[in-house]
């Protein structure tokens, strides 16, 4: 297990390390498991994934590229 950092908490984690280069902007996949550890939901309408830590609910907002198909 490695503590992922999600805001101001740490959460447990089993994952493979991806070299995503210097570009901060490049996304990161997180699977299934690490979701529900962390407590997360995904809302589409709003583009946003919420992750229930404790007391406390961290949001982070996410965008669709423009190049995908729908």
């Amino acid at each position: 297990n490695v503590c992922v950092c999600i805001g101001n908490s740490y959460v447990p984690a089993n994952f493979v390390v991806l070299d995503t280069g210097q570009n901060p902007n490049t996304p990161i996949i997180l699977g299934c498991p690490f979701l529900h550890t962390a407590n997360a939901t995904i809302y589409t309408g709003t583009a946003e994934v919420c992750f229930y830590l404790k007391e406390r609910i961290e949001q982070f907002p996410f965008y669709r590229p423009i190049n995908a198909s729908i």
